[in-house]
Formats: structure tokens, C-alpha cells, sequence
């Protein structure tokens, strides 16, 4: 069968960068798994795109997929043939239902007996006419954040489409959609090479685009566009800040990339740095430029789609819009600074924080009070910091540099604290306590900043879960998960230990009740769970066993600073060459506890056999010292000395009837085990741990 590529072009008004790479990945996924569901061969996709279009080259496509077989069951065997056995209505009816003759029809066994059926070979698909009926609904199935309708159309899509290519080899694949039917036409550069492209065949495609000043490969054009940066910076002696971001963001704004580098002011450089950086980056796309110490220089970087003639020219227009932006910017900082932060903070009364749950100063009422105790508990001596870093972290909000850039929150508020002569403490924890803002970010440097990070995500938590409006799906407007994340992983950097589901209590205690949409004790269960299913995910991809982490989180659900030590003492056990002879003893332990309700203490005067007496002995001797160890965070010396209770654990066991007849005997004898259970709850449920035995 001949195998030929494939290649599908959509060509479109220019598209917002973000929705090129999504909407390739697509793309590609869908019609693989097409020509994979109906068995046509095929090699590997490639996916191209530009501002200008998105393309697809599928090497070495079969003509056409391949047959299938398939057995059709039909009626049973007795109702299918009569005394003679010459075919009943039923026999006929089913021949005629699948197309073949009666005489083709066999009889096969079933679960319930013998039943008549069929052998029918299903032909394969045409590719062109497999493409010609798929791909329309395809193209149109394709995610964009928006999308729009044009002329007097119905259809919807991200952008107006003008062309379509689909070939297989040197063969135009029939194709109409919104107004435009398939053909060999693409076309080059807008600017540099507006002229149409004739493809003789689909393999030709990217060579044509090179020839007509177009880079259909994503990868290439990012480098380009790097390397375009990078000399234009060197040319003015200069470095373009690294932002891997900022230049995916140019290489999808372009379909050749070419750069030049302009100045802004001097006087410029007096803003904080986050400022100039984001006003150049976040409405020019244009990168910062610094000296070699890594300080801001005043220059920048423009990617153009155009090679200039001029660059000068260019870079005189580049200069013309940026300094309207940073006066912008100067404007705003000035205004901003005539008044403090603290003089701020009434004005968030204005602000609407989430409709249910108030304005944004009754959020930091609440987190404010959280974070107080927070500070008790944790870091004495901070609790004057925390509540007043709470009281101001909110407050640029209402400035005028964060309602024209609202991605400076946090940074802004720390400018403005050091220029008003606020400590750099109290100044770091007003940014800081925005971190982490994505899964695996930076976590907050200064002590003050955790407090506050800490007590802001879980008001927020704890506010959507008082809604009854936990995530769903991949529905996460309020990022919870992110902020449980950010809550976990800053106690474990920070090796603070405290209760997961007192800190929820305390913060749906700040709550009015009226707020409540489910009662008090659904949500803090609610928000428990939340917080250990966070904690699963989080420890199984940092490279935890999943057992491992099943059974430290069934005894240390409630504390990730805790359950982080102890799963790492727990995988250097697994790792030991006792592991799986101690594990087993240890999960006997725990097994016959199982549907068990061992009350008290045990009695040693109940003791009737040197077994017993013998684990009991060895259990004071090690209690004391071995809850000491877990108190001090010393689980390896912890399940250490709880190894030395395998042979009196076995021997137990071996000999001693746990589960006696006499009711006083077995409720003694059990509650014997649990105190040693205990011990080693104070590490994991080794019931949960994967021997390979047992």
C-alpha cells in the first residue's frame, strides 16, 4: 500500500499567541487518533505554526486503513432452525439484518448455550474520504479561550479562516469549511512575501515557507527569536533580562523574528525595577536590558515580524510608545507614594473580595487573626509583625500601579513599604505573602511572609469550603489547590508542625454563620480531606512510594512537616536489608487489630504467658525513649528501637492465643497489642506497607 504525507494548513487572521501551541497540540492529537481509529498506517506528526496559521505534516500516511473482522452474534441456535433443521424467520431475518446468506451463517458457543453468527469483514477507509468526512468537525472541535464569529457565518472559531491546504502527497484532499475549500495554495510572509504558494506536493511544505520568509518551526523560531534579542542587547553593550516566558510569548507573535534595541530616559531607572520590567513586558512584549551585575540599563529589546530597512526609524517608534508607558508608570508611582500603605487600607472596604464572603478588608480582618496565631504558635516574637504585614499585605490593591498592572500585587506593595521606611522584614512579607503563586514557585523568604502566606490561602480555603463550593473537575477559580499546595509546602520548608484541621477549625471559626452552606464539621472534614489528597499528589511525584505515602498520611494526615520526615525515615526502612522480615511483624501488629476495639491499657496481672510478659516488659522499657525520639523528629532512631520488638512481637504470635476464647483474656491481650500498635503509629500504619508477603 503507498504511503504518502500528509499535510493539513489552516491559514487565519493572525492568532493571539497563547492559542497557537494549545491549539496545534490538539490538533495533532485528534487526527492521529483518527487515522489510529480507523487503521490507517501512519509515522510521526509534525506541528507548525505561525500568528498566521496552524499546520500539521503526517509522514508516510497509508492510502487507506485496514480491513476489520468482526463475529456478529445473532439468535440463539434453538430458535434458529426447526425440527428439520432448515433456518427459521429468525435465522433468515438475521442473514437478511447482516447482509449475507443464510448458508453463511455459523453456529458458535456462547456463555448460555450455542447461538448463531456471522463473520463480517468491515473494508477500510479511503484516507481522502475518511478526511474529507472527519476533518471539518475536527477543525472546529479545536479549545480557544474565545472564539468568533465573521460575515454573515454560523461557524465559530478563534480567528477568520482564509485558506485551507490538505494533501496527501501531490493529491488535494476534498475539503469545505466556512466558506473555503481545500486547495495547494498557501501563502508566505504578510509583508515580505505576500505572493501565493503553489505546493506540488505536501513535502514540500516547509521549504516553500522557508523561501517565502515564513518559520514554521515553533522550536527554531523561539531560538531565533532568542538569538535576534540577545545581539540587539550586545549591540547597545547590553544583556536581555532571561524570560523564557516573554520569548515563547515574541516567537508566536512573529512568522520571522528580527529585533532591535531601543533607550527610554534615565530618570526611568528611579522606579523599582518590577515596574519598568512589567510595563516594558506585559503591554509592549518588549524585554529589559542589564549590565553585566545584572542591574537595569535603559534600553530594551523589540521583537518585529519585519526585517527593517531602518532600524533607527524602527527604534524611534518602539521609543515613542514605551516612554507614553513609563511616564504612565512614573505617573502612577508618584501619585501612589503621597500616600501610606496604612492610609490604604480602608479603602479595600470599597473592594469586593467575593460576594458571599465580603469585601477584601473583611478577608484581611480574617487573616490577620489567623495569622496571629499563627505566630503564636510558630514563631514567637513575630506576632506584632504578622498582624501588621496582614493589615497592609492587601492594601496596594487600590493603588493605581496594580489597577494598571494587576500582575505587580505583592511587588508593588513592597516598593512602597521601603520607600515609606518600613523594615525590609515587614516590606518582604507583604510580597511574600502572595507565594507560591504557581504549584512549585518560590516559596516566601522571610518568616513574616510565611505567617501571612500561610493564613491568607487558608481563609481562602476555608471560605470556599464554608460556600460548599470546593474544586470540581478542572474548575478552580479560586486556585485551591494551589494555595493547599502552598500551605503544605511551606510548612515542610519551614519545619513547622501543626494541626492541618485545627488551623481549618480556627478559620472557619472567623466566619459568620450565615456564610455557611454546609455545616461547620462537613467543611473542616472537607477541607481535611482536601489536604490529604494534596498531599498524595505532592509526595507520590516527588519520588515517594505510593505505599509508603498511603501509610504515613493514614497516621500523619494532619501534618506535612511531620508526615515529610516520617516518609523519609519510612523509605530508608524499605531500603534496609531488615525491611521486609520487620514490616511483616509489624503489619501482624496491625492486622489483628483490624474490626477490633481494644479499650484501656492492659492488665499485668491478666498475664498468663512469659509471651506476654515478655512484649509488655520490653514495651515500658522502650515507650518512654521512643515517643521522645518521634517528639524530636527522629523517626530513624524511632523505627530503629522498634525493630528490637520483632522477635517478642513473633513470638507472641507464635504462641500465644490472641484471640482467646475467655472474653477478659482476648480484650487484654489485644489491648496489649494496640499499646505496641501504638508505637508504631507514631511513624506509619504498617499494615499499609507493600512485603511482597503477607
Amino acid at each position: 500500500m503507498p504511503v504518502k504525507d500528509l499535510l493539513i494548513e489552516i491559514g487565519l487572521e493572525e492568532l493571539p499567541a497563547s492559542f497557537i501551541e494549545p491549539a496545534l497540540e490538539a490538533l495533532g492529537q485528534k487526527v492521529v487518533k483518527l487515522l489510529d481509529d480507523f487503521l490507517v498506517d501512519h509515522g510521526g506528526c509534525q506541528r507548525f505554526g505561525t500568528p498566521r496559521r496552524l499546520a500539521l505534516l503526517i509522514e508516510n500516511v497509508a492510502g487507506k486503513g485496514e480491513s476489520v473482522s468482526k463475529t456478529v452474534t445473532g439468535p440463539p441456535k434453538r430458535i434458529a432452525f426447526d425440527e428439520n433443521g432448515q433456518p427459521t424467520k429468525a435465522a433468515l431475518g438475521f442473514a437478511k439484518t447482516q447482509g449475507v446468506d443464510v448458508s453463511q451463517l455459523k453456529v458458535i458457543d456462547g456463555e448460555k448455550g450455542e447461538y448463531l453468527a456471522v463473520e463480517l469483514k468491515q473494508p477500510g477507509w479511503e484516507t481522502p474520504a475518511l478526511l474529507t468526512k472527519s476533518l471539518a468537525e475536527i477543525i472546529l472541535s479545536l479549545p480557544f479561550p474565545k472564539s468568533m464569529r465573521w460575515g454573515a457565518g454560523e461557524i465559530r472559531f478563534a480567528r477568520p479562516i482564509h485558506w485551507l491546504v490538505v494533501m496527501i502527497g501531490d493529491e488535494v484532499v476534498d475539503l469545505e469549511l466556512a466558506g473555503q475549500k481545500s486547495g495547494r495554495t498557501t501563502y508566505g510572509h504578510r509583508f515580505m512575501a505576500p505572493e501565493p504558494l503553489e505546493l506540488a506536493s505536501a513535502s514540500d511544505y516547509l521549504e516553500s515557507l522557508a523561501g517565502a520568509m515564513v518559520v514554521g518551526q515553533i522550536d527554531i523560531r523561539k531560538e531565533m527569536t532568542e538569538q535576534a534579542a540577545a545581539t540587539a542587547a550586545k549591540s547597545k553593550g547590553g544583556y536581555i533580562l532571561p524570560d523564557r516566558a516573554l520569548v515563547d510569548i515574541n516567537a508566536n507573535l512573529v512568522e520571522i523574528p528580527s529585533a532591535v534595541c531601543g533607550e527610554f530616559d534615565h530618570e526611568f531607572l528611579e522606579l523599582p525595577d518590577e515596574v519598568l520590567i512589567t510595563a516594558m513586558r506585559e503591554h509592549q512584549k518588549y524585554f529589559a536590558v542589564t549590565d553585566k551585575e545584572g542591574s537595569l540599563l535603559p534600553l530594551f529589546v523589540a521583537v518585529n515580524n519585519t526585517k527593517a530597512k531602518d532600524p533607527d526609524k524602527v527604534c524611534l517608534g518602539h521609543q515613542r510608545v514605551l516612554r507614553a508607558r513609563l511616564a504612565d508608570a512614573a505617573f502612577f508611582f508618584k501619585e501612589d507614594t503621597k500616600k501610606p500603605l496604612a492610609a490604604r487600607v480602608e479603602e479595600l472596604k470599597g473592594i469586593v473580595y467575593q460576594k458571599q464572603l465580603g469585601t477584601s478588608y473583611q478577608k484581611m480582618e480574617r487573616f490577620q487573626s489567623l495569622a496571629g496565631w499563627l505566630a503564636r504558635e510558630l514563631a514567637p516574637g513575630y506576632e506584632d509583625r504578622a498582624l501588621e504585614c496582614a493589615r497592609l499585605a492587601k492594601a496596594d490593591l487600590v493603588s493605581l500601579m496594580v489597577g494598571e498592572f494587576p500582575t505587580l500585587q505583592g511587588v508593588v506593595g513592597r516598593a512602597y513599604a521601603l520607600k515609606e521606611g518600613l523594615d525590609s522584614e515587614m516590606a518582604e512579607g507583604i510580597q511574600d505573602h502572595y507565594r507560591p503563586i504557581s504549584a512549585e514557585g518560590g516559596l516566601p523568604g522571610s518568616v513574616t511572609g510565611a505567617l501571612v502566606s500561610l493564613a491568607d490561602k487558608m481563609d481562602t480555603i476555608a471560605g470556599m469550603f464554608a460556600l460548599n463550593k470546593p474544586p470540581t473537575g478542572g474548575a478552580d477559580p479560586f486556585a485551591l489547590r494551589r494555595a493547599a499546595i502552598g500551605v503544605i509546602r511551606i510548612l515542610i520548608e519551614r519545619s513547622w508542625t501543626i494541626s492541618l484541621d485545627e488551623l481549618a477549625g480556627r478559620a472557619l471559626a472567623l466566619f459568620p454563620n450565615q456564610v455557611f452552606k454546609q455545616s461547620k464539621e462537613e467543611a473542616r472534614a472537607g477541607i481535611n480531606e482536601f489536604f490529604k489528597t494534596r498531599m498524595q499528589n505532592l509526595f507520590t511525584s516527588q519520588g515517594f512510594d505510593h505505599d509508603a505515602v498511603d501509610a504515613v498520611l493514614s497516621v500523619a494526615g494532619d501534618d506535612p512537616s511531620g508526615a515529610k520526615s516520617k516518609l523519609e525515615a519510612i523509605q530508608r526502612f524499605k531500603g534496609s536489608p531488615d525491611f521486609i522480615e520487620g514490616a511483616i511483624a509489624f503489619k501482624r501488629v496491625f492486622n489483628i487489630l483490624k474490626n477490633q476495639d481494644p479499650a484501656g491499657e492492659s492488665d499485668p496481672s491478666l498475664f498468663r504467658d512469659d509471651e506476654e510478659k515478655n512484649l509488655h516488659g520490653q514495651y515500658l522499657e522502650l515507650a518512654e525513649d521512643v515517643r521522645g525520639a518521634a517528639r524530636a523528629g527522629e523517626y530513624d532512631q524511632v523505627l530503629s528501637r522498634l525493630a528490637g520488638l520483632k522477635p517478642a512481637v513473633d513470638a507472641l504470635f507464635d504462641e500465644v492465643m490472641v484471640m482467646a476464647e475467655d472474653e477478659a483474656l482476648r480484650r487484654n491481650r489485644l489491648a496489649l497489642v494496640n499499646q505496641v500498635a501504638s508505637l508504631f503509629r507514631l511513624v506509619a500504619d504498617f499494615s499499609r506497607l507493600q512485603t511482597g508477603q503477607g
